[in-house]
């Protein structure tokens, strides 16, 4: 049968859609924003450091990322979760959050940005729940975890994110269990802020500073508090008010620099950096 020019269009689509992550993502995902903001869904915003951070994505298998809260990586990662699903058959993506509400709600942004492709673009799903989507078809699929000490044992993933890293009460026997994907070749993606108080981000931090002295193979980035657009430095000075009483919680989740984001008001390292992660 002879094809049609839609269906030409959409052969030729899909094509550039396996071929750039950043023409799915400018052109096809479409975001929830919190019913706060009556927005609903809109669409995908390319500010230039999400930009940024799609590039470097693309370019280093191993990468740490500190950043500020509320600057858009997690819809990122959710897209690029789905698009390394959905482009490359027989992919295994290992989402790991703080908790098991984290973890589901990771994954249904990527379910969301899911429902809003085209329809003769979206390959079926087999298995849809809030651990896992499987796309038979392609042999792939996503499973999202929270940080338990046993989550994620037994599996050699495609690509590992692990989101809020530095908040993972189990990040040191999370990183063994997925070892064996890094060993193998697949790709981790670490993003977090600080969560400098209490010692629990001690992992985290490790693998940032070590990636930064180039001891662990990682490249290292950090995004600061100013760069989503809306945010100047009177937004900034209003938003520390808030944080009087926890300055040093105002610090690491809103840094202007990653030394910033690991130091207490008192000047004093959050984490011991001779530590091993």
């Amino acid at each position: 049968m002879q094809a049609t020019d839609t269906d030409t269009e959409t052969i030729y689509e899909i094509a550039r859609i396996r071929q750039s992550f950043i023409h799915f993502l400018t052109t096809y995902v479409y975001i929830s924003d919190p019913p706060t903001l009556g927005q609903g869904r809109i669409k995908w915003q390319p500010w230039p450091y999400l930009i940024d951070f799609v590039r470097d994505v693309l370019q280093y298998r191993l990468l740490v990322t500190l950043k500020a809260r509320q600057l858009g990586f997690s819809w990122v990662i959710a897209a690029y979760a789905l698009w390394t699903a959905i482009t490359k058959p027989y992919s295994l993506v290992l989402l790991y959050s703080i908790g098991q509400t984290e973890a589901r709600e990771l994954l249904r942004k990527v379910k969301f940005i899911y429902s809003q492709l085209p329809e003769d673009m979206r390959p079926e799903l087999t298995t849809d729940n809030t651990e896992e989507l499987s796309f038979g078809s392609l042999s792939s699929k996503i499973m999202a975890f929270p940080s338990t000490a046993t989550a994620g044992s037994g599996f050699t993933g495609t690509l590992v994110i692990t989101d809020e890293n530095g908040k993972h009460p189990s990040a040191v026997e999370n990183y063994s269990a997925f070892e064996p994907t890094i060993n193998a070749g697949g790709q981790h993606i670490s993003l977090s802020s600080a969560n400098g108080i209490g010692g629990i981000g001690g992992h985290f931090h490790n693998l940032y500073t070590h990636a930064k002295s180039g001891l662990n193979g990682y490249t290292h980035r950090f995004y600061g508090a100013l760069l989503r657009p809306g945010r100047d430095m009177a937004w900034y000075e209003q938003t520390k008010l808030a944080y009087a009483s926890t300055p040093h919680m105002f610090y690491q989740e809103y840094p202007l620099n990653d030394d910033e984001a690991f130091t207490l008001t008192t000047g004093l390292r959050v984490f011991d950096s001779t530590a091993l992660f």
